[in-house]
Formats: structure tokens, sequence, C-alpha cells
């Protein structure tokens, strides 16, 4: 796992089990289509969240082939909730594991701002949040990890290191075996771990 931050002046990096992605040939592809699917919240009110059992957040924008399933099969005791964004009709995988759903937007920045309103989804809620792509392979419990980490290291932003084999377009972004926390200069799109005050910050330029 590989992950930047930059908090406060200091910059700090972290590296964590490796991410793999499944299907390159995938990545980075946007649907504009648009599908009939309600925001759903489990365990909301009207007025939004009404619980708060775990202080991270994902959400993966899915589509057919989504690996969250997987994610969520393999992390029993995970520390994060979990959020589908739809870009497709919703696969019906059976999503009453998940915490919430919606779809919209054009990209998966546009389906996080369009979702969250929809959701009516308070960042205060969770200290950390991934926007992550539906084609990456964890190893079990690898996104609980990764929070973990992300707070050890009080890491305004992070990322996963991709395993050597890996579709990988920066070398910086590959697992290195002799370190745990490295510095770099950015994060790939494909999953970013924002701290919530680095997340409202950015939120603009989605």
């Amino acid at each position: 796992f590989l992950a930047v931050f930059r908090a406060h002046g200091r910059d700090q990096w972290s590296q964590a089990p490796a991410a793999q992605v499944r299907h390159p040939e995938l990545a980075g592809r946007w649907q504009a289509r648009r599908y009939p699917v309600a925001a759903v919240c489990r365990g909301c009110t009207e007025s939004g969240v009404s619980r708060m059992a775990r202080p991270y957040l994902v959400m993966v924008r899915a589509g057919a082939a989504s690996l969250h399933q997987q994610w969520l099969a393999d992390d029993p005791d995970r520390n994060w909730d979990c959020w589908v964004s739809w870009y497709c009709e919703p696969a019906g995988h059976g999503e009453a594991a998940v915490e919430f759903e919606s779809d919209g937007g054009d990209n998966k920045f546009e389906g996080y701002l369009q979702g969250r309103d929809a959701l009516a989804l308070s960042l205060d809620e969770y200290r950390y949040v991934a926007l992550l792509d539906d084609d990456l392979e964890f190893p079990p419990g690898g996104i609980s990890q990764t929070f973990s980490q992300c707070e050890r290291a009080h890491a305004d932003l992070a990322q996963p290191a991709l395993r050597w084999g890996s579709n990988v377009n920066h070398d910086v972004t590959l697992y290195n075996p002799l370190t745990d926390v490295r510095r770099v200069s950015f994060v790939e799109v494909m999953m970013p771990f924002f701290s919530k005050d680095t997340l409202r910050f950015l939120e603009p330029s989605f």
C-alpha cells in the first residue's frame, strides 16, 4: 500500500498491503447514462445519518462487474461503511450489506457530489473517506488496514501501493517492501483516501 500525505506542512507517505487493478481495460471509463436508482441510506432518518458505527467511509463507483462485494466478504470486521455509487443499472448483488446506494454523475467525483446531496450525508460522521474504482483487488482486510495507517500517520491524502505485475502508470506507486512510509507528490485518481478536511478543501475541484 502506498499513501501520499501532506499534513500541516509535513509530507508523509505510508505503504501497506498492495492493491491490484483487476480490469485495467475498464480503468477511467466513465458512463454518462442515467438509471432509476433511488438514493438509499440504511439506518438513516429523514434528516440524514442517524447512527455512527464506523469512523471511515468507502465510496465505490460501481458497474456490473464491481468487486466491492469481495471487499466486504474479505473484511467481516471492517472499520468502514460502504457506499455504492452506480454508473450502470444495479447488478443485484444483494446490496443489503452496504450502508448507502446512489446513482448519477458522469464520473466518480460528480457521483460523489450528487450522491452526498441526495443522501444528506454529513462528512462530520467520518474521519477519512476513500473514493475507489470498482476493479481493485485488496488483500483481506486491506482497506481497513489502509484507513488505520492513514490515522496513525495523520495523513491528509493517501493511496495504496500497487502490486508488482499490476497495471502501473507511475513507477512511484509500486509496492516497496523496504518501506512502510514514503513521501510522494501525488496520488492516482483510482483510489484516493482523503481526510475529511482535505476532502472538504478539494470538493470545489470536483
